[in-house]
């Protein structure tokens, strides 16, 4: 097992390799906040320098657990199911230099979340509550519950989409797009 901070994971297992240059972790499982993650990573070499590429999925994740008592969701609403694709640019934030939100870029795309789970990340993202976009979504939870969430970060900029069951069809909610992180209040450093 592994402990960072308040966070522990159990139960790891892994197949490590290493050849032509390339580390990579190609099969890894493990338990995390009550529930289960497993994917792939890779270190690799490009023409900017080394990469580092993350895929995973994660099912049963126990969002009061990542969050903090705080902000507590009932129960079962509290799990999320979902998977995400991270790429990171190694060669940056080298010494004095600092690593810099444009350098990475997310996909995550949650397939399972409750509406009060949903609703605290959407708070989270616009505590001001200043993005039509998200205030418009946080009120139709009110009336729906989610289908489906993918939150893209590319270039330092964050997009949010949201698909939520409703009135017995599937509805999109109005996307917020490019928004750039360093706007976000919560993100500002």
């Amino acid at each position: 097992s592994i402990e960072f901070g308040a966070y522990k994971l159990t139960g790891v297992g892994m197949d490590l390799l290493y050849k032509d240059n390339r580390l990579a972790a190609e099969k890894f499982i493990m338990d995390l906040l009550k529930g289960s993650l497993g994917g792939q990573l890779f270190l690799v070499q490009t023409a900017q320098g080394p990469m580092l590429n993350f895929s995973t999925e994660f099912a049963g994740l126990d969002f009061n657990d990542l969050v903090g008592e705080k902000v507590a969701v009932n129960g079962a609403k509290s799990q999320i199911d979902g998977n995400m694709q991270l790429g990171f640019k190694v060669n940056q934030g080298v010494g004095e230099e600092k690593i810099a939100i444009d350098q990475i870029e997310a996909k995550i795309a949650i397939t399972r979340i409750g509406e009060e789970a949903l609703d605290r990340i959407l708070l989270f993202l616009d505590p001001e509550e200043s993005k039509p976009a998200i205030v418009d979504t946080r009120a139709k939870l009110k009336l729906a519950s989610p289908r489906r969430l993918l939150i893209s970060l590319e270039n330092g900029n964050l997009s949010v989409e949201v698909w939520l069951d409703m009135l017995g069809g599937v509805v999109k909610a109005p996307e917020l797009k490019r928004i750039p992180i360093a706007s976000l209040k919560r993100f500002q450093l």
